[in-house]
């Protein structure tokens, strides 16, 4: 099995600029990050991607917004907005034929208190279980082939038993993001 080598463009390299640098040093794909100005699906044309991607001969991997999408979210309306997000994300990869979209399940919030900064795992354990259980699985069992989840935060309790639910329920792949020092 080949190794596939991609790259997230330059903050400052255009869609152009960025094919022209994926030929140029030999990258299989491009990751396209949703929360650069350059590169969300408002602003990109999918058919020029597309036809770039195929002029190029580089694949397109789209990185769904990270900042604007919480799935861990405690208010249930952002949660859904989280979800419509993705959705928007996955319209767009179908148009431009991104192979993989590449998307992380947020967060919770810590507390800047005059004792520092607080953060306590078990007032979120359950909800964190309780959201990827029953609101994530029935996303992911619709489009969940196309979807890879990323490990950025810290896998507590709730949130294992929620990602191990998910393996053993969907088709959803891993992203897993290793550290130079751990290897």
């Amino acid at each position: 099995m080949k190794a596939m080598i991609g790259f997230q463009p330059d903050i400052d390299q255009d869609i152009f600029q960025a094919f022209e640098f994926a030929k140029r040093n030999d990258f299989d794909h491009i990751e396209l990050l949703m929360d650069h100005p350059f590169y969300h699906y408002k602003i990109l044309n999918a058919k020029e991607v597309a036809e770039l991607s195929m002029s190029y001969d580089v694949e397109i991997i789209l990185h769904a917004s990270a900042t604007q999408t919480n799935f861990l979210a405690i208010s249930p309306e952002l949660r859904m907005a989280s979800y419509r997000e993705l959705t928007n994300t996955i319209k767009f990869a179908e148009k431009c034929e991104a192979k993989l979209i590449t998307f992380h399940i947020g967060w919770n919030p810590g507390f800047i208190t005059a004792r520092g900064f607080v953060f306590r795992e078990e007032w979120y354990d359950k909800h964190n279980e309780n959201v990827l259980i029953n609101e994530m699985i029935p996303y992911l069992k619709k489009y969940g082939e196309i979807l890879s989840l990323e490990n950025t935060i810290n896998i507590t309790r709730g949130i294992k038993r929620g990602i191990e639910e998910i393996l053993r329920e969907t088709e959803v792949n891993l992203t897993v993001l290793i550290s130079a020092t751990t290897m």
